[in-house]
């Protein structure tokens, strides 16, 4: 973060990461892309989309002294320039827009499958539930986690998204 905003670069980005070591998930993540994992048939969200929609976001970029606004219907956005509350970068919108990432730790059992990694322009036209029906199908058709990434990535992209477009899938070693 720190060399972004030293290097007077303007824009920013997400960042989400996890380790797995063992039978544990680390998990470090900052903006609106989204990791989930699929449990028994069913997406759990492993991070939090650090939005203004998010009421506990919009309060703690007000009490950095910034104002979460909205315009002609559309999402909530910091200073009414982004419409998210934490990235790497965005110099321009320091302090209101802050870098520091939110942790989780995740206990991996048996009924874990697989782990999806994406970002907004996934998210924003994927329900849970089809994310979880498409990676299933295509990973049951083509025993690929990398197809089934670019399955839900063309999903998303013929659901109408007119966002950037990134997934990956990481299939889960059965304990």
């Amino acid at each position: 973060h720190n060399a972004i905003i030293d290097g007077l670069v303007r824009g920013g980005c997400t960042a989400t990461v996890v380790l797995f070591v063992g039978e544990r998930g680390f998990v470090a993540h900052v903006g609106d892309s989204r990791l989930a994992l699929v449990r028994d048939g069913r997406l759990e969200r492993l991070t939090v989309d650090h939005r203004p929609s998010n009421k506990a976001e919009a309060d703690a970029v007000r009490a950095r002294g910034g104002v979460v606004l909205s315009f002609g219907g559309r999402d909530p956005r910091v200073n009414g320039v982004i419409a998210i509350t934490r990235a790497l970068g965005d110099r321009v919108l320091q302090p209101f827009v802050c870098a520091p990432p939110m942790y989780r730790r995740v206990a991996l059992v048996p009924e874990d499958e697989f782990v999806v990694l994406a970002c907004d322009g996934v998210w924003d036209v994927v329900s849970d539930e089809r994310a979880v029906r498409v990676v299933r199908e295509a990973l049951a058709q083509t025993r690929s986690p990398q197809l089934a990434a670019l399955a839900l990535r063309d999903w998303a992209f013929s659901s109408g998204s007119s966002d950037n477009i990134t997934a990956i899938v990481l299939q889960l070693p059965k304990q």
